[in-house]
């Protein structure tokens, strides 16, 4: 895994063969899927910002929402919402 700087603003987080981006704007962070084999994306981003962060996943596959719960702000498309569930039932409230 790792973390690879491609902009001022912009990250790629590599999780054996499945990436995320994270985004750092002026007041918030944005984090694109939250990967499938790392265990504290959160403690990743902490050493890029210090912003709030807001999840936006892709879709609801098991390889881009694994470190959902370590986050409070999180957004998917409705029509993933019964996919999440099945994968993620711990979580029950994802943002459309």
């Amino acid at each position: 895994m790792g973390l690879i700087r491609k902009a001022d603003d912009l990250w790629i987080i590599e999780d054996s063969g499945v990436r995320c981006f994270l985004f750092t704007g002026v007041s918030r962070a944005y984090v694109v899927d939250t990967g499938m084999n790392i265990t504290d994306l959160k403690k990743i981003i902490s050493t890029v910002t210090d912003l709030p962060v807001t999840v936006i996943n892709t879709h609801a596959d098991r390889d881009h929402v694994n470190c959902n719960h370590q986050f409070e702000d999180i957004f998917m498309h409705p029509s993933e919402f019964d996919r999440y569930h099945g994968s993620q039932p711990e979580r029950t409230d994802v943002n459309p």
